[in-house]
């Protein structure tokens, strides 16, 4: 697990091109940032990405989805009509399923089901949220790609994932000059075994749960009676361990 702290994708630079610096004349900034996004894409990572909630306003059955947006964890419905009283009130909210209505389009010719009236579905597609309801007010919980205040993409501070980080710069440069036949088979190799080393061990790592995580993982797992209806208050807590009650006698 990472200590949540983060690098700066311009520190993550300067340690790239000081460690290769046979690398510096080919490099430019859209290169660096495609290699830094496309290695916390690639990790599927979760500790690494931000979680982020934002509030969506549905208008004809569907609201944007967000700029930085890299998965959905969770959407709900406000019982207010506007962003502003919904953000006052956030607790407030009813808990949305996925659509499974697959011939939803032939009925509507749309990706939206107004037949159902009790319960809130949505599906994503082509950049928008379609709703089961015309207008109204959502929030999504989801994750993003960690930026700074620049916009650039941030790296864990890991030593792991600061030297995959800048082996993955080094790669995308050492890729483009073997295209070029400015660089050996032997050498693009070397600096792609050396990344997958450092990226394999942060992965590992940040998929490693600290102790209080771990108590959760046990509390789901040793369970008499499961959790069924979590999703129902947004998995509120299933990190609570389960009550068991003998013969009225807790605990005994």
């Amino acid at each position: 697990m990472t200590n949540g702290k983060s690098v700066s994708y311009k520190e993550i630079v300067d340690i790239a091109l000081s460690r290769h610096k046979w690398a510096a004349p080919y490099f430019d900034d859209d290169l660096g940032l495609n290699a830094i996004t496309s290695l916390l894409r690639i990790t599927k990572s979760k500790p690494e990405l931000h979680k982020k909630i934002v509030w969506g306003k549905v208008t004809n059955g569907k609201t944007e989805l967000p700029d930085d947006l890299y998965l959905i964890e969770s959407i709900a419905k406000s019982t207010y009509d506007t962003i502003e009283k919904a953000d006052c009130n956030a607790n407030s909210l009813i808990a949305m399923r996925w659509n499974t209505d697959t011939f939803r389009r032939t009925y509507h010719k749309s990706d939206r089901d107004y037949r159902t009236e009790s319960i809130y579905t949505y599906t994503v597609n082509n950049n928008y949220i379609f709703t089961n309801f015309s207008e109204g007010v959502i929030a999504i919980a989801y994750q993003a790609v960690p930026l700074d205040e620049d916009g650039y993409p941030l790296v864990p501070f890991n030593e792991s994932w600061i030297q995959a980080a800048s082996y993955q710069i080094a790669w995308y440069i050492a890729e483009n000059m073997f295209m070029q036949d400015k660089i050996t088979e032997n050498k693009l190799y070397r600096i792609e075994r050396d990344r997958d080393w450092y990226l394999s061990q942060a992965v590992v790592s940040s998929k490693m749960p600290n102790k209080d995580k771990r108590e959760v993982i046990k509390n789901n797992a040793i369970r008499s009676i499961p959790q069924v209806n979590a999703h129902e208050d947004f998995f509120r807590n299933i990190q609570m361990p389960e009550r068991r009650d003998y013969n009225g006698q807790y605990g005994k």
